[in-house]
Order: C-alpha cells, then sequence, then structure tokens
C-alpha cells in the first residue's frame, strides 16, 4: 500500500487543504467544486529511491506553518491509496464520498470505499521533540493497532507491550514521573541493544554504533533514600519513619564497608580494597539489591503504618556478612517460609525476591565469563547526608561487539534487570539501582542511533504479531511500512543532515530484511537544505502560512529557483521556505546596520571600535561597500589626511624591505 493523499478540512491550522504524497500523481481537491483532480506526472521518475523505498515525500516550510500537523494523517477527512494497483478513496463521512467528483482524462482506476481496511499496513509516527500534550488523543479513521509512535512523548508517557486481547495496550499511565523515566530509559536502552544484538545489525549499518555500555551502581540513590525514611527530621516522612533502616545504615556504613576498604590515615590519604576487585563487586551488588529491596517495599511504600507488624528482619542478620545470609533472605526466608504473606504485596514481594536472585546470578556469569570490566571510580562520598559515608563506587564496562555472546548478555543483564523494575515489582519512586550511559559516539551517531533502536520496535512487533492466534492478523500479515517522521535529524551537525536521508534509503530496508515488507514509504518534515536537496520537486511540499496564519500548501514554491535536486544549499536557504530574512545573524545584522546609520548621519563618537568591526565583517561585498560607504562620506580634508597616511605606510614599508 501506498499512502497519495490526504485532504485535511478542518485541524488545528489546516483548513481545507489537501497533501499530495505522490510523486507518480499530480493530484489536487477543489473543496468548493468538490472536484478531484487526478493525472500522470510526466516528471516521475521510477524506483528512484531503489526497489526497497516505493516513495518519499519531504514537507517543507517556515516555522509554526503546520509541517507536523501535516503528519497526523489520521485527522484527515478523506484519503486516497494505492493498493494492489488500484487507487482507492476512502472516507468515513459518506457525504464527500458522494459529492466528489473526479476530473480524470486518463481513466485512472478509482474506486470509492467507507471503510479503511488497510490492516496489512502499520503507519510509524517518530518525533524527538517533547511537548506539553503529552496525552493528546483523537478520533481516527485509521484502525488504532495500525498507528504506532516512536515518538519522546509517547515513550515518556507510557510503554507499549503485546497481549492477545488488545494489540495496542499500554501499562497504567498514573507511574509516577521518577518511575516513567525509568521505564523509559530502560526501555531506550533495551531497543537498542536488541537492535545491536538482532543479526548483527551494527554490521550491516552505514554509520558508527557504539561497543561500549557504560554500567554504574546507584548505591548513593538507594543510601539517600534509606537514610531519609530513616530520619526523624524529615518532614516528609515524618510519620512513617522506618527505624529499621537506621540499623541497616549503621550495619553498612559502620561495619561492613571497613571489612571491604581500609580507613584513609588523613583526608586526602586514598581508601584501599582489603579483598579483591570481584568480591568488592559482589558485596556492592549484593547491598545495592538488598537496599532496593528494603526501598522498595518499607512503610512509605507499602501497606504497613506499623514497623513491627510488616517489616521482618531477623536481628541476628546484623552481625554478619551480607554474603552469609543474602540467599537465605530472599530465597528461603521470602519465598519458601512466605514471612510476608500478611502484606498485600506479598505477590510482588515473592515475585521480586526471585527476580533479585536470578539478577545477581546472572551478573555474577558475566564477570566470570570477562564479559564485564570492573572500574574503580574516585573516592566519593556515597551519600551526602553522612560524612562517615565516604567510600569506593564501581562502574562496568560491557562490551558488545562480542557477537558470539549477545543473546547471554542480553538474558543476564537487560532482562534480569527488567523484570526487578517492572511497575507491579517496585517502588513508584524509584529511580532504579542500575544506571546505562553509551561510551564513543558522537551526539549525532547517537541521534541516529536512538532513531533506529525505536524504529526496531516495529520488527518486534510485527513478529510478536504473528504469534498471535488472531484472524484479523494472521489474515493480514503485515507487509507495508508508512513511516511519518517529523524532524529527525534535529539536533544533528550539518555533516549529518547529508547523511541523514540517505541513512534511511539504505538502513531501514535491512532492518525488515528478512520480514517480508513489500514497501517501505518516508513521509518526512525538515528544516535542512541538505535534505532537500536529495529530493526532485515531485517529491517536496512546500508549506506556507496565508493572511490568516493558516498552513497553506505553496503552487508556486521555489520562486525563480525551480529545481531542488542537487541544488546548492546557500541559494535553497536563501529562499523564503528557510531564511526570509536573509543569511546572516540577527545580532550582526543589527551591529553592521547600527555602523551604517552612524555613517550616513556623520557621528564621529566611536570610531575607532567602528574600524574595528569593520575589520572583522567576513563578506567581502558588505565589507566594501561599507567602506565606500565611509569615503562617500568623508571630506576634502579627511581625503588627504587618509591618503598622506597611507603614503606614508607605503614608504615605511619599502625602507623596511631595503
Amino acid at each position: 500500500m501506498e499512502l497519495l493523499f490526504t485532504f485535511v478540512e478542518n485541524y488545528r491550522n489546516i483548513k481545507n487543504q489537501g497533501f499530495n504524497f505522490s510523486s507518480e500523481f499530480l493530484i489536487e481537491f477543489d473543496f468548493k467544486t468538490n472536484i478531484l483532480q487526478i493525472q500522470k506526472n510526466n516528471n516521475f521518475i521510477s524506483s528512484f529511491f531503489g526497489k526497497n523505498i516505493s516513495n518519499t515525500t519531504v514537507i517543507v516550510g517556515e516555522n509554526g506553518v503546520g509541517k507536523s500537523s501535516a503528519l497526523d494523517i489520521e485527522m484527515a477527512s478523506f484519503y486516497i491509496i494505492r493498493k494492489n494497483n488500484i487507487l482507492e478513496l476512502f472516507s468515513e463521512k459518506t457525504d464527500y464520498l458522494d459529492k466528489i467528483q473526479f476530473f480524470n482524462p486518463e481513466n485512472i482506476e478509482i474506486i470509492k470505499k467507507s471503510k479503511f481496511d488497510t490492516y496489512d499496513t502499520f503507519f510509524v509516527k517518530y518525533s524527538n521533540f517533547v511537548d506539553s500534550n503529552l496525552d493528546k488523543q483523537y478520533s481516527t479513521s485509521i484502525p488504532t493497532q495500525n498507528i504506532f509512535e516512536l515518538t519522546t512523548n509517547k515513550v515518556i508517557q507510557r510503554i507499549p507491550y503485546i497481549n492477545t486481547g488488545n494489540f495496542h495496550t499500554f501499562i497504567d499511565d498514573e507511574i509516577k514521573p521518577k518511575a516513567r523515566k525509568l521505564r523509559m530509559i530502560l526501555s531506550e536502552i533495551e531497543n537498542q541493544i536488541q537492535f545491536l544484538f538482532h543479526n548483527n545489525n551494527a554490521d550491516r549499518l552505514t554509520f558508527q554504533t557504539p561497543e561500549l555500555l557504560k554500567i554504574y551502581f546507584n548505591l548513593d540513590g538507594e543510601l539517600e533514600y534509606l537514610f531519609e525514611i530513616s530520619n526523624q527530621d524529615s518532614f516528609t516522612h515524618q510519620i512513617y519513619r522506618f527505624d529499621e533502616a537506621k540499623l541497616i545504615l549503621d550495619k553498612f556504613l559502620k561495619y561492613q564497608l571497613s571489612s571491604q576498604i581500609s580507613k584513609r590515615e588523613n583526608r586526602n590519604g586514598e581508601f584501599k580494597l582489603k579483598v579483591s576487585k570481584e568480591e568488592y563487586c559482589f558485596f556492592v551488588i549484593r547491598w545495592s539489591l538488598f537496599f532496593s529491596f528494603v526501598n522498595s517495599f518499607s512503610t512509605p511504600n507499602s501497606d504497613a503504618h506499623d514497623y513491627p507488624t510488616w517489616f521482618k528482619f531477623n536481628e541476628n542478620w546484623h552481625s554478619e556478612p551480607i554474603e552469609t545470609w543474602f540467599d537465605f533472605f530472599f530465597e528461603k526466608y521470602i519465598i519458601q517460609e512466605d514471612m510476608y504473606s500478611g502484606s498485600k504485596y506479598n505477590k510482588q514481594i515473592q515475585a521480586w525476591s526471585e527476580n533479585a536472585l536470578k539478577f545477581f546470578e546472572g551478573f555474577k556469569e558475566l564477570i566470570d565469563k570477562n564479559l564485564i570490566s570492573i572500574e574503580l571510580l574516585p573516592n566519593r562520598r556515597l551519600f551526602h547526608d553522612s560524612r562517615k559515608s565516604f567510600g569506593i563506587n564501581i562502574s562496568f564496562d560491557l562490551n558488545i561487539s562480542d557477537k558470539e555472546n549477545h543473546s547471554f548478555i542480553y538474558e543476564r543483564l537487560i532482562f534480569n534487570y527488567n523484570k526487578i523494575q517492572e511497575p507491579e515489582n517496585f517502588r513508584n519512586d524509584n529511580l532504579g539501582f542500575l544506571s546505562f550511559y553509551w561510551r564513543g559516539v558522537s551526539s549525532g551517531e547517537m541521534a541516529m542511533f536512538r532513531l533506529f533502536s525505536r524504529i526496531n520496535q516495529i520488527r518486534k512487533i510485527i513478529v510478536e504479531r504473528e504469534t498471535i492466534e488472531s484472524p484479523r492478523y494472521n489474515r493480514n500479515k503485515i507487509s507495508h511500512l508508512i513511516f511519518l517522521l517529523d524532524e529527525g535529524d534535529l539536533g544533528f551537525h550539518p555533516g549529518w543532515q547529508q547523511k541523514y536521508l540517505s541513512l534511511l534509503i539504505d538502513n531501514l530496508p535491512n532492518i525488515f530484511k528478512d520480514l517480508e515488507i513489500k514497501s517501505i514509504q518516508l513521509i518526512l518534515t525538515t528544516h535542512s537544505p541538505f535534505i532537500l536537496s536529495d529530493v526532485t520537486n515531485n517529491h517536496v511540499i512546500f508549506l506556507e502560512k496565508s493572511e490568516k496564519k493558516e498552513c497553506s500548501v505553496s503552487k508556486n514554491p521555489l520562486s525563480g529557483n525551480k529545481n531542488t535536486f542537487g541544488a546548492n544549499i546557500h541559494s535553497l536557504l536563501s529562499n523564503g521556505f528557510f531564511m526570509k530574512d536573509g543569511l546572516m545573524g540577527e545580532f550582526a545584522k543589527r551591529k553592521i546596520n547600527e555602523i551604517i546609520d552612524s555613517i550616513l548621519e556623520g557621528k564621529i563618537e566611536n570610531i575607532s571600535n567602528r574600524n574595528l568591526i569593520l575589520n572583522q565583517i567576513g563578506e567581502p561585498l558588505i565589507k566594501k561597500r561599507i567602506l565606500d560607504l565611509v569615503s562617500e562620506k568623508m571630506t576634502i580634508d579627511e581625503k588627504i589626511k587618509k591618503h598622506e597616511i597611507e603614503i606614508e605606510l607605503l614608504r615605511k614599508s619599502r625602507n623596511d624591505s631595503n
């Protein structure tokens, strides 16, 4: 399927506008006469973007003109699509189907339909913007299960998952902000790693992808939270004060750390490990998991208002090192003996404990197999509320270029950590006990990597969709993809803007190579002249503002500059669709105008500063014109003096050379 045309009657600042996404057909709709005109485009070039990309449309226009709104195709009043080489006009509004008349001199076959039966097509929206309208909802003619938003808004708002009842289902939106942030970070990291691991995608991409994942344990964050709920001076948790937390903190800070780290001799001295890096690492992991458990299910996050009736921690364990009771606490005490059966969160506690044990064993295997390298960080205060909490923190480097161990790494690290951090298994204001950071990639490479890893989610969804027993899914295998990319090049260095469209065209087919996708269509907005220069005019929609500040599709774009393909970017920039007020910075323009005004008005103050600024002007034509203006305004005596100075300088130069 290919989307050829949409008509929007009334949406935001778009009033009665038609958008032609086809390069093969010239399609226009006159809403006053209800005549739809369709003709073949004589400038059409078949397979212009290769056999895998059916078509590409670039939407350009000044800020606020409505480019992003034009991508909300679900708000259209009617559509024209091509399916199996037949054109279909679809609208749920029967009055459109009744009143539209065709002007079709070439007798192109068109069928009118009132049902959008394109269940074999996914519409994929991408944007890296974050705006205040996080939860916008529309009524839409396109089936909602066929529209997927990979926008940053949606990544923040909700994490999609698959179930057999409703393919487009989401986790509860009422998760607290910190938890939502954690889910976003985890979702992004998981998608990025899955993308790199699948069929060695990194080898097939035409841009550099990261190879080193930096992992930090947020021990300080867990200690901070534990301190807060133990502190009776804390107003926030005064009614929830958790007395046991102070005992646990003292156990860790006063006794446990000293068994691992030697005390420094003075304030500037260094701590040293008493044990191996591996042993210290296991010590930190165990305590991090235990702190996270306590903080997840302690009083402020539980159903208990009275600690003694809820938190069951054997006081005899206080004197023992954590490695002697860690497994016993989670496996026997909680899981087997079911010591928290009185809590309504017992099911979550049981699940959390099982997953914590799996995570520890998995992480230990990664270290034992030398898939993770351990790095000791500089001495630091583990959390700011305690002067006694100075110690050694650690980080880990995970090299994901080891292709033979991809599935092993994913399961032991990302999958196991994700299970712990599922919303039903952790406290709502938790940021998680791990942090992730990609090392060794530029911001442009990271932005491109983020784009493709999000797109890779669609591949996962298509694969999982085929495993669901549903007559509709089984009957309508996804074979067409339409990507709606809203300024996907935002923040790119100009060098990356040059590559953007080429990277999409080269890499998208690779991601879906094994899924029998028949066509991929791209519709994208941009402010970059580099991207505009990559396509011919019949692949561009030019938008401008009408006198009423409404979005209008331009009928006479690029006044005087007819072709975009391979065009000089300065020519494109100087057009009103990009830079109405020229190519010079606003501040420089103001300073130069001030100089010109001072010359015209004959002002003599700050002449030295004026001359210094004139010498710094980089455009030779502007510089010469201003100097000519200065010369025109000089008196005869001033000109004589100026020439005398120049003659003296020439004489001095000649004497110096002799």
